[in-house]
């Protein structure tokens, strides 16, 4: 799986030494826990002890040692988008031996399977949906596609969908500018939401596209098209905003009784990269 690295080499990607590795007898002790798997479970269950033990025994100590509560989810972010259970194949290209490791995992985990966005859209329009438009021609294509994920909305500027009289507002960002100012796009914009909205972003450091609503109590962001994309916010209300997880245990008659809080936002607060990121479904203003 490619986790094996040169011995005293020093990584908090993973892996380990071969020595190391030996020493540890994983497909021993997954044939002890898994006595009756035939061979080509075993061979699967085995490189997912093999990821979880690195995990423990590399990946976490070197978070730990970054010291920095930011730049530790961030990391951890990153891992988890190699293992894509909303967004399967959307994940991006790995950069070293675990996230290599993960995604060889889940290949074998779910063979054949294809590509499904988390709207409907093909992996391309997908991706376009979640970042700043380059052209014309692809903000034109995110207005439209804002328009096929959540229909009734109303295109009110170039770059604008308003949605209930505009109850809830989607601002995509104008090609080659940032999410709040008219210079060169940057990868970290500027907090912009107008007094009296709380806003979320779809991108961290508030890069657009940028989702907005002011109304009081529980409102639902699939409504909108933006469940599961919120990664920064900026409450500019008077009161407190919490971001909800939609959650029924797989059975839709539940209803919302077993969601739970994700994170709140207190008033006048902003968050430039907020966890757990792309999981809000709902939300609610005091």
């Amino acid at each position: 799986m490619g986790l094996l690295e040169p011995l005293g080499t020093d990584s908090h990607h993973g892996g380990w030494s071969a020595e190391t590795f030996d020493r540890a007898d994983f497909t021993r002790f997954t044939a002890w826990t898994y006595p009756h798997a035939c061979a080509e479970e075993l061979e699967l269950l085995s490189g997912w002890h093999s990821l979880l033990w690195c995990l423990d025994d590399v990946f976490s100590p070197g978070c730990e040692a970054l010291g920095n509560r930011e730049q530790i989810l961030q990391r951890i972010e990153r891992l988890m988008a190699f293992m894509p259970i909303k967004t399967p194949g959307l994940a991006p290209p790995p950069e070293h031996p675990l996230e290599r490791a993960l995604a060889e995992a889940m290949a074998k985990s779910a063979p054949g399977q294809e590509p499904v966005a988390s709207h409907g859209l093909d992996a391309a329009d997908e991706a376009l949906l979640h970042r700043p438009a380059r052209s014309d021609e692809e903000l034109r294509r995110q207005i439209a596609l804002q328009l096929k994920i959540a229909p009734g909305g109303k295109q009110t500027a170039r770059n604008e969908v308003i949605y209930g009289d505009g109850t809830f507002v989607v601002t995509y960002a104008l090609p080659q500018q940032d999410a709040s100012t008219a210079g060169p796009l940057s990868a970290a914009a500027v907090a912009d939401c107008p007094s009296g909205w709380f806003c979320f972003y779809d991108g961290d450091d508030y890069v657009y596209p940028r989702g907005k609503l002011s109304d009081r109590g529980w409102q639902d962001l699939a409504a909108y098209g933006w469940s599961d994309r919120i990664n920064s916010v900026h409450n500019n209300t008077n009161t407190l905003v919490e971001f909800i997880q939609h959650f029924d245990y797989g059975n839709p008659a539940n209803g919302h009784s077993y969601d739970y809080t994700l994170f709140g936002v207190s008033a006048g607060s902003r968050s430039a990269h907020v966890s757990p990121s792309s999981e809000a479904g709902h939300v609610y203003r005091y």
